[in-house]
């Protein structure tokens, strides 16, 4: 409501002066312009109400739109730049951009919707429901954390049956976050708009106040979203494709044997039960792995199973320009060409 009213605001300022650009004018027009004259003024009310809901229910989804697609595209952005801001990355910058690179860093955190402890608490979530399938903790954690976090932002209606004065304060930070970011589109453009002197001062201190608007708003989805990890982590919503995954890795014949054909089996299952991104992430994190024999084990556990991951793993590693990547996938390379053989009857091609 609040973001329709200022969209009927800048509506006004731009139509209002001379309306005949808006409307046509006909015998039709000049007919509802004069009824409309002769409404009581609480009509005229209950009609700007309800015209500035409905401006604002088409306004909120294209704005909030183009902001998810700007704040998505700003996060790739900076991942880029800092060199996805691991440790390693940033020791290869040169020392005088250090400085530089760490403030993108945080610069990066302090625009994720998950706090760390979130991210944690979704983690160990995780971990506990694969463990029930006796998944060892290494091959758990490798889970893909950014799949479960995205099960977590449509739970919340779960909670509301489960813990329903837990539900009421997510709702609360869920909408004034929503609210925040829904004012902030029409307030730049009124300010832009606005028929007053000293304009681009106003729209500077406008545009500041909306940049505190957007990092409140942050905040109190980080607030919301913790409210859903810490749920889950309690058993008080489901993560319902990671507990369809452990349903199924307690029925796969023959149980995998160590932590690398776990890691085959996670990944086997998941195409199962179509969870095909997840499953190619997780071949692309299997892939950075230190441990040869892990990567290795893992990958030929997927060739046998006759599973399409392994060929995202054995891109990655065609494409790497490493003696380690040239041996895994010359190894990976004779398992497809001789998949019922065992491991060790298999030679270590390099190519």
């Amino acid at each position: 409501m609040a973001a329709g009213l200022l969209w009927l605001g800048v509506l006004f300022i731009q139509f209002g002066e001379n309306p005949g650009s808006l409307i046509v004018k006909n015998e039709h027009t000049d007919a509802l312009g004069k009824t409309l004259k002769t409404l009581p003024a609480y009509l005229v009310i209950a009609a700007l109400v309800a015209g500035a809901f409905l401006v604002g229910a088409v306004a909120n989804t294209v704005t909030g739109a183009v902001l998810r697609l700007a704040g998505r595209s700003l996060m790739k952005g900076l991942n880029a730049i800092g060199g996805e801001f691991r440790p390693d990355g940033l020791m290869r910058r040169p020392t005088s951009l250090r400085r530089f690179y760490r403030s993108l860093r945080r610069l990066y955190l302090s625009c994720e919707s998950f706090s760390a402890t979130a991210r944690s608490l979704i983690a160990d979530t995780v971990a506990s429901v694969l463990g029930k399938a006796k998944v060892p903790g290494e091959a758990a954690m490798l889970y893909p954390l950014s799949h479960a976090i995205s099960q977590t932002r449509y739970s919340g209606p779960q909670l509301a049956v489960t813990a329903p004065t837990l539900y009421q304060d997510f709702d609360r930070a869920k909408a004034e976050s929503e609210l925040r970011l829904a004012i902030v589109p029409p307030l730049l453009v009124l300010a832009a708009v606005a028929p007053i002197n000293s304009k681009w001062w106003i729209f500077i201190a406008v545009s500041v106040g909306s940049v505190v608007l957007i990092s409140q708003a942050i905040g109190q989805q980080r607030a919301a979203n913790d409210i859903l990890a810490n749920a889950a982590y309690l058993s008080q919503i489901p993560l319902p494709a990671v507990q369809s995954l452990a349903d199924f890795l307690e029925n796969v014949d023959p149980q995998p044997q160590g932590t690398a054909e776990w890691l085959g089996a996670i990944m086997w299952s998941m195409e199962q039960l179509a969870q095909m991104e997840a499953a190619e992430e997780m071949a692309r994190e299997v892939v950075t792995l230190e441990d040869e024999d892990a990567v290795y084990g893992a990958m030929a556990y997927l060739i046998r199973r006759k599973s399409s991951s392994h060929l995202i793993a054995m891109e990655l590693l065609r494409r790497t320009d490493s003696g380690r990547s040239k041996m895994l996938y010359g190894r990976l390379l004779a398992v497809s060409r001789h998949p019922d053989r065992k491991a060790a009857e298999i030679p270590r091609l390099v190519e």
